[in-house]
């Protein structure tokens, strides 16, 4: 259901993905009745409560640059858990976890980088360049996903190694 949310041709994913796939949706999900308020263990309670100042200004920037609006709310909660200031101990800011040259490329000082309204644009940009060298139906959303996290040559490099053939179109 989910991945018909992100774009056309729905992945079809095997038994074993699945199960995978449950197995890690499970663990997030048993944070709904935490009580516990340290970073990564709070419950979905708390964190959709700290999301909504932000949910409409994301929804909109990320409408700009026709994105699935759902990428743009979801991102931000795997991410940061919506803490607008978090970082992380590889240096990755804000409600987007950019690293500060990320943040930098896509127009947002690294004294703005706790600045929701600049990191969400900024946020959205990343991921439409992703999808303009990946693809933007659902199956390319999965790689466009895992770009975020591995950077914009990560997946792209990963891709050539499996397929020396395969011609990807980067913006570079």
């Amino acid at each position: 259901r989910i991945s018909a949310m992100m774009g056309e041709r729905p992945v079809r994913l095997n038994d074993e993905a699945l199960r995978a796939i449950k197995i890690h949706v499970d663990l997030y999900v048993r944070r709904k009745d935490s009580t516990s308020d340290k970073p990564g263990d709070e419950s979905l309670k708390v964190i959709y409560a700290r999301s909504a100042p932000y949910v409409p200004m994301i929804a909109r920037a990320f409408a700009a640059r026709n994105i699935p609006i759902v990428i743009g709310i979801y991102l931000p909660m795997i991410e940061s858990g919506y803490r607008p200031c978090a970082e992380s101990s590889f240096g990755a800011k804000g409600l987007f976890q950019f690293l500060p040259q990320t943040a930098e490329i896509y127009g947002v000082a690294h004294a703005d980088m706790c600045d929701a309204e600049k990191m969400a644009p900024a946020a959205a940009h990343y991921i439409a360049d992703r999808m303009a060298e990946l693809g933007d139906d659902s199956q390319s959303m999965t790689l466009v996903l895992l770009s975020y996290n591995r950077g914009p040559n990560g997946v792209t490099d990963a891709l050539r190694l499996a397929d020396p053939g395969i011609r990807i179109t980067a913006r570079e």
